[in-house]
This record gives C-alpha cells, sequence and structure tokens, in this order.
C-alpha cells in the first residue's frame, strides 16, 4: 500500500471535509481517506500501489476544491519537481522548513551552481506569509475595510448600505488567493530547476553535519554533502 498526502484549498466547514472524503473515496484503488479539520488544508489517502496520484487530484477538483499531492509514501513515487532524494543522490545544501527565506536560500544556490533540497512539514509549502500570514490576514483586512467604508465616510449627502451574505465566500475566495500565490510564487518558480528538490517531511537536526526525518519513499538515505567552503563532514537526510 501506499499513502499520499494532500493540500487541499477552498475547504471552508466540516461539511467540505467530508465532501473532500467522499471524492477520495471514490477512486478506485484507495482504501482510505482522512482529513483531521479542514483548517488544516491536508487530507491523507491510503491506496493500493500502482495508483495514479493523479486520479486523486482529479476526484478533488470534479467535487469543486483545488488540491495539490504533496508527498508520496511508500512505493508512490511524487511528481518531478517534489521527488524525494534517491539513494547516493548529493546535495550541496539542505533547508528545513519552505518558508520565503527557505526558496530564497534554494533559487540562489542553485544560481551558484549548487544542488538543494528544502524539506517541509506542518504548513504547505510557502510557509507563514502566503498561507497563513501576511496573504490572507490583508485579505480579510481589505474585505472588512470594504464593508466598513460603505457606511463610514466624510462625504456628506451621501448614504451607503453595507451587509455580509456571505461569508464562507468571503473565507473561500481568501483561499482561492492563498492557493494561487503558492502555486505561482513559490512551486512553480521552482518546479523546472533540476537543482531543486522538495521533500515534505519533518527533518531535524541531530548533530553538527546531521540532519534526520521522516523519509518520504522506500529509498536509503540520500547523502546531502558539505559546501566545499566548510571543509565538513557529509551530511545525510536519514
Amino acid at each position: 500500500m501506499s499513502t499520499y498526502e494532500l493540500a487541499v484549498d477552498r475547504m471552508t466547514c466540516t461539511s467540505c471535509a467530508r465532501h473532500v472524503t467522499r471524492a477520495l473515496l471514490s477512486v478506485p484503488g484507495v482504501a482510505s481517506a482522512n482529513i483531521d479539520t479542514w483548517k488544516s488544508g491536508r487530507a491523507v489517502v491510503t491506496a493500493t500501489n500502482g495508483i495514479d496520484p493523479n486520479a486523486l487530484v482529479s476526484a478533488v477538483e470534479a467535487a469543486g476544491y483545488h488540491a495539490t499531492v504533496v508527498a508520496a509514501h511508500g512505493e508512490a513515487t511524487a511528481s518531478s519537481s517534489q521527488a524525494p532524494a534517491s539513494s547516493g543522490e548529493a546535495f550541496d545544501l539542505i533547508v528545513i522548513g519552505g518558508g520565503s527565506a527557505a526558496f530564497a536560500a534554494a533559487i540562489k544556490t542553485s544560481e551558484m551552481g549548487g544542488r538543494v533540497v528544502i524539506v517541509n512539514d506542518g504548513l504547505p509549502m510557502g510557509g507563514t506569509c502566503v498561507n497563513v500570514g501576511c496573504v490572507p490576514s490583508k485579505a480579510m483586512i481589505r474585505a472588512a475595510e470594504a464593508h466598513h467604508r460603505a457606511t463610514h465616510h466624510a462625504f456628506a449627502g451621501i448614504e451607503g448600505r453595507s451587509r455580509v451574505t456571505d461569508f464562507a465566500a468571503v473565507t473561500g475566495q481568501t483561499q482561492a488567493l492563498v492557493a494561487d500565490l503558492r502555486q505561482h510564487k513559490y512551486l512553480d518558480v521552482v518546479a523546472d530547476d533540476p537543482n531543486i528538490t522538495l521533500i515534505e517531511g519533518r527533518g531535524r537536526l541531530v548533530s553538527a553535519h546531521e540532519v534526520a526525518g521522516r523519509r518520504t519513499s522506500s529509498s536509503p538515505p540520500a547523502p546531502v554533502r558539505s559546501s566545499p567552503a566548510s571543509r565538513a563532514s557529509p551530511t545525510w537526510i536519514i
């Protein structure tokens, strides 16, 4: 069996999570589908080996939501831009965390001719700003501002009204913006860069030159070689 983790956008309530779960369970070969809470934006699917991950994405999108396969465990293979490091594959830099600083470091490393892997867990790729910080908060602030200014302005002789008729639509539009920026400002930027690999998994430092983490495939550990300037011993993703 293989396990897939999907980032699901546009869910705004518990019913949305149930709809997505039913959609995933309808795909032939899927044994189970679980979403802890719609707010997490994550679905975990267990399926028979050989299932096409694109079928999972299509099922979710047919239900009216947006999904991206962010990790594949067991015998599954992730997409080329998010493929786990294979046995013996070496990198010049490993970054734990998938926020804007991680992508900046990865892009600069690639520009200098180095190879880099980003190991991310928790929030989807893009980190705090695009997922739960600057982008969604400012979008909601602008929505509140539009509602407020309709009835609060400095002009005499003008009377306006504003009423929130569908708050789920407001939050849905915000989540759609988040998904769009995450895709186009982060994932698409590095998608075609052969020097940058994305891995969904939790990494942790265990020594000065060693990183341990949850494997994302059945492959053996992949060595991450040190920068020549540091003269340090090799780092490993375990």
